[in-house]
């Protein structure tokens, strides 16, 4: 199994998204309008460190910035769960 799609199922996709043929059409199409995107300026974006040496882009600073990233995530992820939990 991909943890990514158990999350995605999980915690982004509602309820309603695996029920009717509608929902999961509407769902998979705002997904990929997001995802295709943002993997193209991921794309882009690395590409741009790449060719140039950045003093101030170190291993720890990149490090750091994914550790914040990751907690805002989980954040948003345990209080989706709690939300649920408590209603």
């Amino acid at each position: 199994m991909n943890p990514k799609g158990l999350l995605i199922v999980s915690f982004i996709a509602p309820a309603s998204t695996f029920a009717t043929l509608q929902g999961y059409a509407t769902f998979m199409g705002t997904l990929a309008l997001v995802v295709i995107p943002v993997g193209a300026a991921w794309i882009v974006l690395g590409s741009r460190f790449a060719g140039g040496q950045k003093t101030w882009l170190t291993p720890l600073r990149i490090n750091r910035a994914t550790s914040v990233a990751i907690c805002c995530f989980a954040t948003l992820m345990m209080g989706r769960l709690a939300d649920s939990v408590i209603h």
